[in-house]
C-alpha cells in the first residue's frame, strides 16, 4: 500500500492518523511515517484497512429520517437501570401461581 492509498483509506473511514494509532496501539509517529511514505505500511495493516474501506464504501448510508424515527422508538423502549431493578421485584415466577 503506498502513501496515497493509505491516505485515501483513512479519508474514506473518516479517521485521522491519531485514531488509527490509537486503534492499532502504535505510536503516532509510526502512522505518520506511513502517511508520509517514510516507512512501508505492514501488509497485515494494509489488508485490514482495505477490508474496512471496502466495507465502508459498500454499506448504504442510512436515511436521516429513518434514523431519527428509530432513535425516537429506541428511546421509548429503553429502561433505566433504576427502573430495571424496581421492575424485577414485580416479576412473578411462572411456577408460583
Amino acid at each position: 500500500m503506498d502513501k496515497d492509498r493509505f491516505r485515501e483509506c483513512l479519508q474514506t473511514l473518516h479517521w485521522p492518523s491519531a485514531t488509527l494509532a490509537e486503534v492499532l496501539n502504535t505510536p503516532l509517529s509510526t502512522c505518520m511515517d506511513w502517511l508520509l511514505g517514510r516507512a512501508e505500511v505492514p501488509p497485515q495493516v494494509a489488508l485490514w484497512l482495505e477490508t474496512l474501506t471496502r466495507a465502508h464504501m459498500e454499506a448504504p448510508l442510512p436515511s436521516i429520517e429513518a434514523a431519527s424515527a428509530e432513535d425516537d422508538t429506541s428511546e421509548s423502549l429503553q429502561v433505566s437501570s433504576d427502573e430495571e431493578e424496581d421492575s424485577s421485584e414485580d416479576v412473578v415466577p411462572a411456577n408460583a401461581q
